[in-house]
């Protein structure tokens, strides 16, 4: 049997402090049988009240409904997010070998151009050797990639 109780008297009987009561009426929607005024208390349904606090504390009203649902998301979007993240992130040791193997196929090119441009002129082929060497030797002392990151 229901019971029509003040806010006051709702909050001894639920265990809840008045004021959360209160600011659930007027945020939440909790039910209430008439709105109180000054000098006139705010009266609730107990057996009413007790279904909307069941609802409330299981994710069914209609705020709560609109909280989980936020929430839910935010959480999808952090794991969007995380997963993006992982899959630019790879081990330095595969982008070593990458980009070693990048580097070899330049240098093997290269070392053919050479014989492509010197139609057979020994003395420029052998210049075009040399200077071609030079070039690979400086950029292999500066292009080499560390085993680990400066910060790591």
């Amino acid at each position: 049997m229901a019971l029509i109780v003040s806010v006051n008297e709702a909050s001894k009987i639920f265990g809840y402090d008045r004021k959360t009561l209160r600011q659930w009426i007027s945020e939440e929607g909790a039910p209430v049988v008439s709105k109180g005024s000054k000098g006139k208390a705010t009266l609730v349904d107990t057996e009413a009240l007790s279904r909307w606090l069941m609802d409330r504390a299981s994710g069914r009203t209609p705020m709560e409904k609109a909280r989980l649902g936020k929430l839910r998301e935010e959480i999808t979007q952090l794991q969007l997010e995380r997963a993006a993240r992982q899959i630019q992130l790879c081990p330095i040791e595969d982008v070593k070998t990458l980009y070693e193997g990048s580097l070899e196929i330049l240098q093997r090119g290269l070392k053919r151009l050479p014989e492509l441009l010197s139609s057979g002129d020994s003395k420029l082929r052998d210049r075009w050797e040399r200077e071609i060497d030079s070039v690979l030797a400086f950029a292999s002392e500066r292009l080499k990639v560390p085993d680990t990151w400066p910060d790591s």
